[in-house]
C-alpha cells in the first residue's frame, strides 16, 4: 500500500517571517527489486557532490473557493485521520497525495547517498541506496507576504530563501538528508512551491522532468514520460563502480561548502521575442558581413542573447580593459551522446557539462555582438560527442570535484534552459506566474535563463550580481532598449486559465 508517516519530531518554529506548520516524510508505495536497490553514480553525477541542492521554486495565486475535496494522485492520505485531514487546505492533500504517486516513479529520490570503501585498492565508491528512507514535504505559512511583495522590481526579497527546505546542503549531504524536499508555503494571496534536489541525483533536465510529472498526476492525468530511473548510463569504456581516490572518513578533504555572499541581489529581467529575434538577426548579419560573404557560424537566439549579456554585464562591472572575463555555459548532453547508445528518453540523473569561453573585457568590449556570440558558439560547439566522452573518461581517471568557492570577478555562469517546461506545471487550479530559484549555488555572475510566462520565444533571465552591478545594468540605456524587469510582463488570471481546484 502507499505508505506515508509523520516525523516524530515535526518542525515548528519560524524563521525570517516563515511559520513552520509541519514536516512529512513520503514514502514510495512500489515494490523494489534487489537489482534495483542500488543505483551506481556516473562521473556526470560524482563531480557535483561538493555542490548545493538544485532550489527552483514556482509562485501561484490561490484557487478560487473549493469545489471538491479530494485531490489526485496516490493514496498517501491512507494514513491520515479525518480530522487532520479535513485541517489540511486542498492544496496541500492534493500536492502530497499527488507526490506519493510521482515518487512511485522516480523512487531513487526517495532514497539517501551511500558509498563504501573499496580496501583492495584504498578508494571509494558512491550510489544511490534506493532503500525509500523518504523525501520531505514542508508545509509552511508566510501570512505576511503577498504575490506582489515577490514579484516587485527591482530585486527579489530575501524572504524567499526561507521558501525552499535544505538551504545550504552539498549533494553529499544526501547521505543523511533527503535527495528530494519541497516546501509549500502558503501566502497571503497565493503559494510558493520550492523544491530542492540533490544535485548528484538530477539535473535540470529530470528536476524539470519530476516537476512535469508531479503536476500532470495532480490533475489526474498519467506520466507523459515515465523516467528511466533504475540505473546510470555509463561510456562503454567505464563500468561502475566508479572509484574515487578518497577518504571516507574525512570528508572536508574532498567537500568544501560554497559560501554565499550576502550583499549580492538577483533581478529577474524579461526579453521579448521580438527583441531576441533582432539580436540573433543582428549577430549572424554582422558575421556574415566580416566573413566577406564566406561561411560563418549559424549564431542560436540564446548565443545571441547570452554574448549581449556578457558585453552589457563586463559594461556594468567596470572591469579594467586587460581584466579576464570568463563565461561558462551548462550545456545538456543527451542529445549529444549519439553512439552507439545514448541516454534514453525520460533518463534521470546528470547529463550537463559546462563551457568555458574566454577573453578579457577590453577585448571583449571590442568586438562586435556577432563576434562574441560566435567565442560562445565556438566553445559550444566543441561540446561533442567524442569530447563528452573523452571528459568522463578522464575524470574516472583523475577526478576533481567541482567546488563553487572562489569565484573572481569576471565570471558568469549561465545555468538552466528556456526549452524547460516551467509554466506548463499545472497543479490543477491554474498554472505559474513566475519562477524563482533559491539561494543554492548562487555566486557573483550566476545567471539562471527560463522561458518567459508568455511562452511565446520570449526568455527571462535570473541575474545573481552586486547590487551596484544590477542598477548600472538598469541605467544601461542600450541594456534597458532590449529588456525590462520582468514583473510587468504577467498574463491575466483570464488568460493563465485559472480555475477551482479540481480533483484528480
Amino acid at each position: 500500500c502507499v505508505r506515508e508517516r509523520e516525523m516524530d519530531a515535526v518542525q515548528m518554529g519560524s524563521v525570517a517571517g516563515v511559520r513552520f506548520i509541519s514536516t512529512r516524510s513520503v514514502l514510495h508505495s512500489r515494490s523494489i527489486e534487489d537489482e534495483q536497490r542500488k543505483v551506481h553514480l556516473n562521473p556526470w553525477d560524482l563531480c557535483y557532490l561538493s555542490i548545493h541542492y538544485i532550489q527552483k521554486g514556482l509562485v501561484f495565486p490561490k484557487p478560487p473557493p473549493r469545489e471538491a475535496r479530494e485531490g489526485g494522485g496516490g493514496g498517501g492520505e491512507q494514513d491520515m485521520s479525518e480530522e487532520e485531514e479535513e485541517e489540511e487546505p486542498d492544496v496541500v492533500t492534493l500536492l502530497r497525495r499527488s507526490l506519493v504517486a510521482t515518487l512511485d516513479h522516480f523512487y531513487p529520490l526517495c532514497g539517501r547517498l551511500a558509498s563504501v570503501e573499496n580496501p583492495e585498492d584504498g578508494t571509494a565508491s558512491f550510489f544511490i541506496d534506493c532503500g525509500n528512507q523518504g523525501a520531505e514535504f514542508v508545509h509552511a505559512e508566510a501570512a505576511g507576504v503577498t504575490v506582489s511583495d515577490l514579484l516587485a522590481p527591482p530585486f527579489t526579497p530575501r524572504v524567499v530563501r526561507s521558501f525552499f527546505p535544505l538551504n545550504g546542503a552539498v549533494s553529499h549531504d544526501g547521505h543523511s538528508l533527503p535527495l528530494l524536499a519541497v516546501q509549500l508555503t502558503e501566502l497571503r494571496d497565493g503559494y510558493f512551491l520550492g523544491c530542492s534536489v540533490n544535485h548528484s541525483a538530477a539535473d535540470g533536465t529530470s528536476f524539470w522532468h519530476l516537476l512535469n510529472s508531479w503536476s500532470a498526476l495532480a490533475r489526474g492525468g498519467g506520466i507523459p514520460l515515465p523516467p528511466v530511473a533504475d540505473h546510470r548510463w555509463f561510456p562503454e569504456t567505464l563500468r561502475p563502480p566508479i572509484r574515487l581516490p578518497i577518504q571516507l572518513n574525512h570528508p572536508e578533504s574532498f567537500i568544501r561548502r560554497p559560501l554565499v555572499s550576502p550583499e549580492l541581489e538577483d533581478a529577474v529581467f524579461h526579453f521579448p521575442r521580438q527583441a531576441i529575434a533582432a539580436l540573433k538577426a543582428k549577430a549572424n548579419t554582422e558575421l556574415v558581413e566580416c566573413s566577406g560573404g564566406g561561411e560563418a557560424a549559424t549564431i542560436s537566439s540564446l548565443q545571441a542573447l547570452l554574448a549581449f549579456v556578457w558585453r552589457a554585464t563586463t559594461r556594468a562591472r567596470g572591469l579594467p580593459p586587460g581584466h579576464p572575463t570568463v563565461y561558462r555555459v551548462a550545456i545538456g548532453l543527451r542529445q549529444r551522446l549519439l553512439r552507439p547508445t545514448p541516454p534514453p528518453p525520460g533518463y534521470l540523473g546528470n547529463m550537463v557539462r559546462s563551457v568555458p569561453v574566454v577573453s578579457t573585457a577590453g577585448e571583449l568590449l571590442g568586438l562586435t555582438l556577432g563576434q562574441t556570440a560566435a567565442l560562445l558558439n565556438r566553445g559550444i560547439s566543441a561540446l561533442t560527442d567524442e569530447a563528452a566522452r573523452r571528459w568522463a573518461e578522464s575524470w574516472a581517471a583523475d577526478p576533481v570535484v567541482v567546488y563553487a568557492d572562489g569565484m573572481q570577478t569576471g565570471v558568469l555562469i549561465t545555468g538552466s534552459s528556456p526549452r524547460f517546461d516551467v509554466y506548463g506545471n499545472d497543479f490543477g487550479w491554474g498554472r505559474p506566474l513566475a519562477v524563482r530559484s533559491g539561494v543554492g549555488n548562487k555566486l557573483d555572475g550566476m545567471l539562471t535563463v527560463y522561458p518567459a510566462s508568455t511562452t511565446d520565444g520570449s526568455m527571462d533571465l535570473e541575474m545573481y550580481l552586486p547590487p551596484q552591478v544590477l542598477r548600472a545594468l538598469m541605467a544601461d540605456h542600450d541594456f534597458m532598449s532590449v529588456a525590462s524587469l520582468q514583473s510587468a510582463h504577467f498574463p491575466s488570471a483570464a488568460a493563465r486559465g485559472r480555475r477551482t481546484l479540481r480533483p484528480g
